[in-house]
């Protein structure tokens, strides 16, 4: 089962060791720190784009990724690399240069687990 947006936020920015109210400011206040607060307890169902690009940057991480948790789209590795790679038309890398770009971004995943 895919991880909960309310989840998914209260996760990371426990693991960034951020108040809600610092989610507002580094947001520049396009999101509250008691929407914040509401997106984690589960209580807004349908967040806007706008508000998911506000909290993205509140929590310091890719759109997409906060996007992906917003609409449930699986997280695993596999899934993730291979959208990246799609959506960035990477198809001509070397092997070498996979292997490189895959462990960065293990690293990168790890980091946020």
């Amino acid at each position: 089962m895919n991880e909960t947006l309310s989840k998914f936020v209260k996760r990371i920015r426990e693991a960034r060791k951020l108040s809600t109210l610092d989610v507002q400011k580094a947001s520049d206040n396009r999101i509250s720190d008691a929407y914040v607060s509401q997106i984690e307890n589960g209580n807004v169902k349908n967040v806007s784009l706008e508000k998911l690009t506000a909290l993205a940057n509140g929590l310091d991480i890719p759109e997409i990724d906060i996007i992906r948790a917003a609409l449930g789209l699986p997280d695993d590795l596999e899934t993730r690399f291979q959208g990246y790679a799609a959506n960035f038309r990477v198809n001509d890398l070397s092997n070498s240069e996979w292997q490189f770009l895959e462990a960065v971004f293990k690293d990168q995943i790890t980091m946020f687990r």
